[in-house]
């Protein structure tokens, strides 16, 4: 689907490619939008949970580095995971279990 891998964009956007930021961030669209829809309790949650994902993933592009023992996939998860579970907190909706994600 993808010509190019996460480390390549990343190297792209580095270099200041906004298409390679483009690709990026549809690249993982489907993925902030899965955690959004089982993360919100209301239907009018779910835009809010998707904006915070992509800043969220704009957050994982800027912090990440080569050198983790993580691939790029799965620090985004992990940032993904963390930031909805404290929205969830802050909303006072019910504690999200953190391995339906």
């Amino acid at each position: 689907m993808y010509k190019y891998n996460d480390n390549e964009l990343l190297y792209l956007i580095a270099e200041n490619d906004d298409d390679a930021k483009d690709i990026l961030i549809n690249k993982y669209k489907p993925l902030i939008y899965k955690y959004a829809k089982k993360s919100s309790k209301d239907i009018n949650e779910f835009d809010d949970y998707v904006q915070e994902g992509l800043l969220c993933l704009m957050k994982a592009i800027n912090t990440y580095k080569e050198n983790y023992p993580y691939s790029f996939n799965n620090y985004l998860n992990i940032v993904l995971k963390r930031k909805f579970i404290d929205i969830s907190k802050k909303k006072n909706n019910n504690i999200i279990d953190i391995t339906d994600l």
